[in-house]
């Protein structure tokens, strides 16, 4: 039907692709570091398999070329280096319990002051509501039951603690 379609001049001669492919989960988040635009990926045939690769969307970049396997496992890696430290817990709790870290200031004024401090360190697409996200997965990941992050959040139905949680393929047991 595709075929005919497009010989009629009704189809489309691209094929649409998901932006969300869980195949390549890093694309757009993980950018080129020659021009700063986001990655993205592709799979090739060759050598009788299937090669999957993140590299640079802008054409004819070709400063970044990485095998997806390799970066998924830096991900991993650089995700493990970012674990709190037992100092920083407390913090978390009064953070997740109170939910009034910054008193004397408007909301909108930390929200100007976090998203200078990211542009500052370059993490690009990173809210300060991200912060819940991680919180929910340190809890999770140093022994807090589902039951109890839900509590915690406030959220009243624990489908919506579990989005919140973003574990690692490690925590899980996958390889």
């Amino acid at each position: 039907m595709r075929v005919q379609d497009r010989f009629t001049g009704n189809g489309s001669s691209r094929q649409l692709r998901s932006a969300e492919n869980p195949d390549f989960s890093l694309r757009v988040f993980v950018r080129c570091e020659a021009c700063g635009k986001g990655l993205t990926g592709s799979t090739s045939n060759g050598n009788g398999g299937l090669y999957s690769y993140y590299r640079c969307r802008v054409h004819g970049c070709r400063a970044v070329k990485f095998k997806r396997d390799d970066l998924h496992a830096m991900f991993v890696e650089l995700l493990y280096s970012l674990a709190p430290e037992p100092a920083f817990m407390p913090l978390v709790d009064v953070i997740l319990k109170d939910g009034l870290v910054f008193t004397g200031i408007t909301p909108g004024q930390v929200s100007v002051a976090f998203a200078r401090l990211c542009r500052s360190q370059k993490l690009l697409d990173f809210r300060f509501h991200d912060l819940r996200h991680t919180a929910a997965s340190w809890l999770r990941m140093r022994g807090a039951d589902i039951h109890t992050v839900a509590q915690l959040l406030g959220h009243k139905d624990l489908r919506m603690a579990a989005r919140y949680q973003h574990l690692s393929p490690q925590f899980l047991g996958m390889p």
